[in-house]
């Protein structure tokens, strides 16, 4: 019956079908050594980007090579319209040498099919790496979290994402926040909306500067919801330069042709 779904799933364009139980695969997940080879086939398995990841992204540490699972969520969902999972997995690196100190987000929807298989979805991937600061103060968490919305329709999960990114390149300091909306399109993820929810950016840390804040929130009844997006910009004490203005607006959102858009 499984290879009869993956024939069927073939047929239909599935990105990618698995012969998984997500339950087994999470418990040997959470066993497999730190960097062993179990640890990489578990992530290939669902058809996770490596941790560490390729390129220069990763810390050039040796540290890197033995990534710590920090927790793996299954979450039921339902994306398609059917019976969905959300799987996501946080991978720490080096979380004890300071500037080496890395964050890796493994996040897939798998779509249940008859039979016991699944399809994982195409499209955009919600996995995250990114480096924990401490310099900055940055995440002691995974810097980007993951929750269930209903959004652009009353019968189907929306993923919201939201990031945190506290980096120091160089000597600027730079905080960003930000919030994305992801549905399903068939097989495929898709972004319907992003936004910077904060913005800031210093030669050092303790520098006041101007700080830019936007708040999102899903207004009206009925699907799909509309959102309201509040913007408001903050000036330092003094307003040094006087280069900075306070500003504060708000604009309505619609989804249009499967995006976001302001009214």
């Amino acid at each position: 019956m499984a290879y009869l779904s993956l024939m069927i799933a073939a047929l239909l364009g599935c990105p990618r079908m698995l012969e998984v139980d997500p339950k087994e695969w999470k418990d040997a997940l959470l066993k497999a050594a730190p960097g062993s080879k179990e640890q990489g086939q578990l992530l290939e398995q669902l058809g996770f980007r490596p941790v560490p990841p390729a390129g220069d992204a990763a810390p050039d540490a040796e540290c890197a090579e033995q990534p710590v699972v920090r927790g793996v969520d299954l979450v039921r969902a339902s994306f398609t319209g059917g019976k969905d999972l959300l799987v996501h997995v946080r991978l720490e690196l080096c979380a004890d040498e300071g500037e080496s100190h890395f964050w890796s987000q493994r996040i897939a929807v798998l779509k249940a099919l008859r039979g016991g298989a699944y399809c994982k979805l195409g499209g955009e991937d919600p996995s995250m790496d990114a480096p924990a600061s401490d310099v900055c103060g940055g995440p002691d968490r995974a810097p980007r979290s993951v929750k269930l919305v209903r959004l652009t329709s009353g019968r189907r999960d929306t993923l919201e994402l939201v990031d945190r990114l506290d980096e120091c390149p160089g000597s600027v300091h730079t905080v960003v926040e930000r919030t994305s909306f992801l549905d399903a399109h068939g097989d495929q993820l898709a972004k319907v909306f992003e936004l910077k929810t904060r913005e800031t950016s210093s030669e050092v840390p303790e520098e006041p500067a101007p700080v830019i804040e936007r708040t999102v929130k899903p207004i009206g009844r009925g699907f799909p919801r509309k959102l309201l997006v509040t913007e408001e910009v903050s000036c330092p004490e003094g307003n040094p330069g006087g280069a900075c203005t306070p500003d504060r607006r708000k604009a309505v959102h619609v989804l249009t042709g499967g995006k976001y858009v302001a009214r």
